[in-house]
């Protein structure tokens, strides 16, 4: 890690170089399971990024961090943050809103899921595009159904956390 970190005082956090390193300690760290260090080197990625898509990335990454300590409030705010990002069809953006959809579903809150759905119906396209709007009707009618779109009273932390290997193609109740 030492190396990298030098090797960034060498050529420059902003520099592609620089940020190729950062994400080298990031991968050291989440594989050594030091999540606090790799939560410290996504924030110099973050003061580093020069394009929206390198914070998308970093937002998302810091997502997956807080999965991974079983931190579901933080988790969950990453997710709702990356909702408003830009561009809306980036493809961590629209990871972060099939995790956000499948935690809203976890708390039985239907209504906010199928909001998420209908999001990332208009941000995506093709297959991704469809299924996320099949998933927003059924769980509108399962909403409708309980007979209030109010959220669940689920506290978060009482619930595992969503699937880690969930891909755009494999969304929560889908084939």
């Amino acid at each position: 890690q030492q190396a990298y970190q030098d090797y960034v005082k060498t050529v420059g956090s902003k520099s592609p170089d620089g940020r190729s390193a950062y994400w080298e300690i990031f991968d050291i760290q989440k594989k050594e399971r030091d999540y606090d260090g790799a939560l410290k080197t996504l924030d110099q990625l973050d003061a580093s990024a020069t394009e929206p898509s390198q914070k998308l990335e970093d937002t998302f990454r810091r997502g997956e961090i807080y999965s991974l300590m079983a931190r579901p409030d933080e988790e969950l705010n990453v997710w709702k943050k990356m909702e408003g990002m830009d561009p809306a069809n980036n493809p961590f953006r629209l990871q972060a809103l099939i995790k956000l959809g499948e935690m809203y579903e976890k708390y039985n809150d239907f209504a906010d899921a199928a909001s998420v759905y209908k999001n990332l119906a208009r941000s995506a396209s093709g297959g991704l595009a469809t299924q996320a709007l099949e998933r927003a009707k059924a769980l509108a009618a399962e909403a409708k159904r309980q007979g209030s779109s109010a959220p669940a009273a689920t506290d978060p932390s009482s619930s595992s956390n969503p699937p880690k290997d969930a891909t755009p193609n494999q969304m929560p109740g889908m084939q």
